[in-house]
Parts: structure tokens; sequence; C-alpha cells
């Protein structure tokens, strides 16, 4: 599913006019990249976490035979829920 996609089927399921779903939609992610640059953890039950992984710095190795530092670094990061994890190994999740 791409995001337009996304964005039409939050419009058909809500029975609102796309242009409102395409606002909604845009708000919810704005919220979430908000609060994972502010370094919160974004919870939403039956669903996941969002969260900011940290990574410490590291030497690797490159094809060269190199060694290069690697520097401390903050990702995204998702964990689902235990909910979603049964849900969809059941397949017990409603598909339209």
């Amino acid at each position: 599913m791409t995001y337009k996609e996304l964005k039409v089927q939050v419009s058909k399921n809500a029975q609102v006019p796309y242009e409102t779903a395409d606002r909604v939609v845009e708000e919810v992610f704005q919220t979430i990249k908000s609060a994972l640059r502010k370094g919160e953890r974004l919870q939403i039950p039956m669903f996941g976490v969002f969260y900011i992984k940290t990574r410490k710095p590291r030497k690797v190795r490159t094809y060269h035979e190199k060694t290069k530092q690697l520097p401390f670094r903050r990702i995204p990061a998702f964990a689902p829920a235990l909910a979603l994890k049964h849900e969809i190994e059941s397949n017990t999740f409603k598909e339209d």
C-alpha cells in the first residue's frame, strides 16, 4: 500500500472527504516524527511502540581491509505489540 492509497482507504473507511483524511493522516505522521525528534516514545495500544534506538560508535572493516570509525547514531525504530504479532501470525486481522 502506498501513502496515497492509505489516505484513500482512510477516507473510504471513515466516510469522510479525501481532503479531510489527507490532513488527518499527514498530521498523525507529523506528530510521530515530532515525538521522535524530541526523543519521546510513542506507544499505540494493540499496535506497537515507536522509539529512538541508539547505536554506539564502532569500528568496521571495509572491503579494502581498512578500519573505519562509525559515529554514535540515533535511529527511529518500531516494536510491534504482542497483540498485533498474534493477529498477523494467526491471520485473524480483518482485511477489506
